[in-house]
């Protein structure tokens, strides 16, 4: 469940040089860069003993590491790199990768769930401890943790089995489709700068620190750490996987319910082990029958898309003058426009021709 991506300097037509993406742990395992990883000089300095700078992204489980990435761009035709090698397989096919959206899938959609179910409750009044406002890492860990141990024990068991290859022709044309978009930054109306084929790169940071981020956010309402915008898989009928889970916790909540933990906001699924496991089968189910119907395509089940996250900035994000919620990602389209903090600068999505 490592994600790793090999380092290597990712180059603009413009000349600019830039360094790609190095995963390291995706949050599954507790690492002692707290399952944090970017590039590895944001985190720690060559030959400096110093305690790495905190950074608020990390990658979800759906976020597309840069080495998959890659060859995703290729086994869609997308013209690439001299350093990029081409590949023969369809990935949309790949009983490894399908086994793994489906776990990932299961996981960032409760997680998710819980965030939104957080941010939906009512305020209890002022505590001497505030409730926290959605998961914390060590309950992701947990989160992450049990869902993989339910997977384990459900292929030995015998209840769900590997994967098999697909059966149909594997020269199928069905690929993941890349989008490929630039980002062109207007001030009155002018172009200031751009940057080209945003997509190529699995995840860009947007903020006041130079240290850290890829597109410097210059204006003093702009939070060091501001924004982010990361390829990620994307499930196509998300609605239906949480109207499943609110109505399954809503039903074994009035069957054998569970009291919460004293000033905490936890979900019924983070405090039973029994209730999880009912979600990630039923779950599990849904995305079964999705790629059944779809021939074992997951192109037909899952897409490619970029996506947006504030990272808890103090001014917003706004997307078409809207304020986009904090930490919950939010696909990009042609013709977006971007807004940070109180800047006047706009950042608009292009395709790129």
């Amino acid at each position: 469940m490592h994600a790793f991506a090999r380092a290597h300097p990712y180059r603009q037509p413009q000349g600019v040089v830039m360094e790609a993406p190095n995963y390291g742990r995706t949050g599954l395992l507790t690492s002692h860069l707290d399952g944090l990883p970017v590039t590895r000089s944001r985190l720690l300095v060559p030959g400096s003993h110093a305690t790495p700078r905190p950074v608020k992204w990390y990658p979800s489980l759906l976020t597309i590491p840069q080495q998959l990435l890659d060859a995703l761009r290729s086994d869609d035709g997308v013209c690439l790199n001299d350093d990029v090698p081409a590949t023969t397989t369809s990935f949309s096919c790949d009983p490894t990768l399908l086994t793994y959206l489906r776990v990932a899938t299961i996981a960032e959609c409760l997680v998710q769930w819980w965030r939104r179910w957080v941010e939906a409750a009512p305020e209890k009044g002022a505590t001497a401890t505030p409730a926290p406002r959605g998961p914390s890492r060590s309950q992701l860990s947990d989160l992450y943790t049990e869902i993989l141990r339910w997977r384990r024990d459900e292929l030995a068991s015998g209840v769900t089995a590997p994967p098999a290859p697909p059966a149909h022709d594997s020269s199928s044309s069905n690929t993941f489709f890349v989008p490929s978009y630039k980002l062109l930054v207007m001030k009155d109306d002018r172009k200031v700068t751009e940057y080209t084929h945003i997509t190529w790169r699995s995840v860009w940071l947007l903020g006041k620190e130079p240290g850290v981020n890829d597109v410097l956010l210059e204006h003093p309402s702009c939070s060091g750490q501001h924004a982010s915008m990361e390829m990620r898989f994307v499930l196509a009928d998300e609605a239906a996987i949480y109207s499943y889970v609110a109505e399954s916790l809503k039903a074994m909540s009035s069957v054998a319910p569970v009291q919460p933990s004293p000033g905490t906001n936890v979900p019924l699924f983070a405090q039973s082990k029994r209730i999880l496991r009912s979600l990630c089968t039923g779950i599990w189910a849904m995305l079964e029958k999705a790629l059944v119907s779809a021939g074992g395509d997951a192109s037909a089940v899952w897409t490619i898309e970029l996506q947006l996250m504030d990272l808890g900035s103090t001014n917003h994000t706004r997307l078409n003058g809207e304020v986009v919620p904090a930490m919950e990602a939010t696909t990009l389209i042609e013709s977006d426009v971007l807004e940070f903090g109180c800047s006047t600068r706009k950042y608009v999505v292009m395709r790129n021709f």
